[in-house]
């Protein structure tokens, strides 16, 4: 027995239980998630393809910022960025 260890491993089987469904359930929701991410890049992947002179990094861009509704927040960055830059580097 590691002495150093603060692990409380639960001997109730019923606690086991509880903390196993709760694993497989999260196993579950990160295939999901895993297969959900999947079809996001086969969507930029078809895209690029449609469309060969915007890059990749481009549709993902457009996709997360469309998901996270934020393109004032990414436009005032990236111009925040830009005097940042243009006034340090020059």
């Amino acid at each position: 027995m590691n002495i150093l260890s603060t692990v409380i491993v639960p001997t109730n089987p019923a606690d086991q239980k509880i903390i196993l469904d709760a694993v497989m359930e999260a196993d579950k929701s990160l295939i999901r998630i895993a297969g959900e991410m999947d079809l996001v890049k086969k969507i930029v992947e078809d895209l690029t393809e449609k469309f060969p002179d915007i890059s990749k990094k481009y549709f993902n861009k457009m996709i997360k910022t469309y998901h996270k509704q934020n393109f004032n927040e990414i436009t005032e960055e990236s111009e925040d960025f830009s005097d940042l830059y243009t006034t340090i580097v020059k």
